[in-house]
């Protein structure tokens, strides 16, 4: 399953390509202050598509887990989208996922180019 945060039209976009090209759904994480009342099956990896610009990384994906509900040893996956490097944030995103119990996989980052 994709999620990913719709109020951004990039990531819309890189979302639904993604869960077309593996087959998969994807599904848009509710605004601030609403809830999404989801989980998934444990053997059903979850990749998280995020844009971590004009916010700091980590208020972005607590908010992420307070909207949706892995199982314990989940397998999770991370893609950010931003125009700026995301230093040391493998390890933090590895520190985050251990400490809630689940199976980091990786993040991947894609710079999308600045608009003038």
């Amino acid at each position: 399953m994709i999620f990913y945060f719709s109020g951004h039209k990039g990531i819309t976009y890189f979302a639904q390509q993604i869960a077309s090209r593996r087959g998969e759904n994807s599904f848009a994480l509710p605004e601030a202050g609403e809830r999404a009342d989801l989980s998934l099956p444990k053997d059903e990896p979850a990749v998280i598509v995020l844009s971590a610009q004009g916010k700091r990384l980590s208020d972005v994906v607590e908010d992420v887990f307070k909207r949706i509900r892995l199982a314990r040893g989940q397998e999770i996956y991370f893609t950010l989208l931003g125009s700026v490097a995301f230093y040391s944030l493998g390890k933090w995103l590895a520190d985050f996922c251990r400490h809630r119990n689940l199976n980091f996989k990786g993040v991947e980052m894609v710079r999308m180019p600045a608009v003038a």
